[in-house]
């Protein structure tokens, strides 16, 4: 009977070790901690904004200008009736909000003659953008995260032979961006 006892014993203990082990190595889900992790995002957006009439500006009925809306793109539209000899410029800011550089990839600045104005030669109105500084924009031009560059949009009615005494334009500037490293 002893004998059956400590064989029952013996038995018995394997079996709780064999328990006992194999919870420990299979029983337990394992657990991996990752110290210090930051979310990162990157955000994209550049846009106009702070669009203000310089001083060279010398039409004084300002209801012959449509100012220029504020614009959460870089895409920007205005118009204009101008008389000769007139001038409507205004400077506005392209801003990088975003977490990503950029550079300029085309400026697009057209004009568009209203149906109202009389026929005359488009080379009496000059319009340009530059930046607030007179150089020119260029493509590959950067413009880090959080930086912005302010630019000077320009347009004039000059003087010429057999011209209507005003003419009325519909502007629109597009400034796309790329993101860069």
């Amino acid at each position: 009977m002893k004998k059956i006892q400590n064989i029952s014993i013996i038995v018995l203990g394997i079996a709780i070790t064999i328990l006992s082990v194999g919870y420990a190595l299979y029983g337990s889900e394992p657990t991996l901690a990752i110290p210090d992790t930051k979310e990162t995002s990157n955000a994209w957006e550049v846009h106009f904004e702070n669009a203000k009439q310089t001083g060279n500006t010398n039409i004084e009925d300002t209801t012959r200008i449509t100012p220029p809306s504020p614009s959460t793109t870089t895409s920007l539209a205005f118009g204009v009736r101008m008389h000769v000899g007139e001038v409507y410029e205004f400077t506005v800011d392209v801003k990088n909000a975003g977490t990503l550089n950029a550079s300029v990839g085309d400026a697009i600045f057209s004009a568009t003659k209203a149906e109202s104005s009389e026929s005359s030669s488009d080379t009496l109105v000059k319009y340009y953008v530059t930046y607030d500084n007179g150089d020119p924009i260029k493509k590959g031009d950067r413009l880090n995260a959080g930086d912005f560059a302010r630019l000077r949009v320009h347009v004039e009615y000059v003087e010429g032979d057999n011209q209507p005494e005003e003419v009325e334009y519909q502007f629109k500037l597009n400034l796309n961006y790329v993101q860069i490293s």
